[in-house]
């Protein structure tokens, strides 16, 4: 069989060119609120990243297309007025009459989620959009598409344009209809952000396993993103490393 080397070469100088390319100027970085609020939020919630980042980092954000119907916190109302808020999906549960904190941490409850396939396909069309992107960032609710899309891409035997995901007060996808997409660890990069206090804490711990093998960071504040300068720059530390491209590497 006959090689043609030049042709070769030409192969591999278009690899290089896009692995450099690839980590050439700022990094790009998506964000997803969490339920209940919408962009302007998220950009104050990430204030200090994006003042540890500086000029290396561009943020975007996107906002939920389900308008948030239930109460919404009333710090949020005060400090952003009356909205509009969203959220990426509604949920539904087999347990109803029980407390909705009480049937999520009981695994026999079977949860399933209104509209995600509607979050999913916004997220992945903006991506492919408004990309590439280096990172997915996500808050709460937020972190549900961004898990649920890398599994999506997974299943497709595809590799997510974006190399890490970063999300902050996480929980697992619950959604029933899903169950098959986490039948083993993701294998993209992932930080995973808790604060101790969180009431969702205990239940979040179950979004360790779904990704082959997290950065855990800690904080020992609550449901909200962390405000101690040692963690934001941690996390800020694991974002730089961890980010260019990850699937590019893998080319």
């Amino acid at each position: 069989m006959d090689i043609d080397f030049d042709e070769l070469d030409r192969l591999e100088a278009s690899r290089q060119k896009i692995l450099s390319s690839s980590r050439e100027g700022p990094l790009r970085i998506l964000c997803l609120h969490g339920g209940g609020t919408n962009k302007k939020v998220m950009e104050y919630q990430t204030g200090k990243l994006r003042n540890k980042l500086g000029d290396k980092a561009i943020f975007s954000y996107l906002e939920g297309s389900r308008v948030w119907n239930d109460p919404v916190h009333p710090v949020i109302e005060r400090m952003f007025g009356p909205g509009p808020y969203f959220g990426w999906y509604g949920v539904k549960n087999s347990a109803p009459e029980r407390d909705y904190y009480e049937a999520m941490l009981d695994l026999s409850v079977r949860f399933y989620y209104n509209e995600v396939d509607t979050a999913l396909e916004r997220l992945e069309t903006f991506v492919a959009k408004e990309g590439p992107f280096d990172v997915l960032l996500g808050f709460s609710q937020g972190c549900i598409p961004i898990t649920m899309l890398t599994a999506r891409y997974r299943q497709r035997d595809e590799k997510p344009s974006w190399g890490l995901n970063v999300l902050f007060c996480g929980i697992p996808v619950r959604d029933s209809d899903y169950d098959e997409l986490f039948k083993t660890p993701l294998q993209l990069p992932a930080v995973l952000v808790y604060g101790k206090k969180d009431e969702l804490y205990e239940y979040g711990q179950l979004l360790k396993t779904v990704y082959s093998s997290p950065v855990i960071l800690e904080h020992e504040e609550g449901h909200k993103f962390p405000s101690d300068d040692a963690i934001v720059t941690a996390v800020v530390d694991n974002i730089e490393r961890l980010s260019r491209r990850s699937g590019m590497a893998q080319l």
